[in-house]
């Protein structure tokens, strides 16, 4: 699959049937109708890291639930954990291609990471910051599993904030402010951290649940 025929697959994704469902098997990846909350921490592992599919030098560790219950969230109570490695467009396009997974997507899937690539690299950077990056989900031990369709974007803007925007299925569930300074004493590469809980279901250390 080339990035040429990117254009010869539009006229046929109206009827294309295939659209990649997450493979949870296994894994625990969760779904977008099971998602309830999820935790971030980003990490900049410096500038001597070699950029590599596997290890970049910007991370973003996710932590995903489905309770629906107010709770503390823990490794242990996690339907997956797990680290997107971030990479530029252009890299993470140009690897999905060479290692043949964009074969293995259907038309409309495919279609998803041909437009997310070029949106992401209109975007706008920032002096001084990242350029935006895209991360694919992966679930491993056992083995490596690729979520086709999901994927995870970040982006700087003037304002010194990052923002994390999730993506479930081909489609945008979330977009995600990252801006609680980590204070992560034992290991000083993660730098923010940030939760997706759209319904208040978070509960600090501690802290009482509220009953309903």
């Amino acid at each position: 699959m080339t990035i040429d025929l990117y254009t010869k697959l539009e006229s046929f994704a109206q009827t294309d049937s295939s659209a990649v469902k997450l493979d949870d098997s296994g894994h625990g990846f969760t779904d977008s109708s099971r998602l309830t909350l999820a935790t971030i921490n980003y990490y900049d592992n410096g500038p001597d890291i070699r950029g590599k599919w596997s290890s970049s030098r910007y991370a973003l560790n996710w932590q995903m639930f489905d309770r629906t219950d107010p709770f503390t969230p823990s490794s242990r109570l996690a339907v997956w954990s797990g680290a997107t490695q971030m990479h530029e467009p252009g890299f993470f396009e140009h690897y999905l291609e060479a290692k043949l997974h964009l074969d293995l997507m259907g038309v409309a899937c495919r279609l998803f990471y041909k437009d997310l690539v070029t949106e992401t690299l209109k975007m706008p950077k920032i002096k001084d910051k990242p350029a935006p990056m895209l991360g694919q989900f992966i679930s491993k031990y056992p083995g490596s599993v690729y979520h086709y369709g999901a994927v995870t974007r970040m982006s700087w803007d003037e304002f010194d904030e990052l923002t994390v925007e999730l993506f479930l299925e081909q489609s945008l569930h979330a977009t995600i402010l990252v801006d609680q300074i980590a204070n992560n004493l034992k290991d000083p590469k993660n730098l923010l951290r940030g939760r997706y809980d759209p319904k208040g279901l978070w509960r600090g250390k501690g802290k009482k649940k509220v009953k309903p």
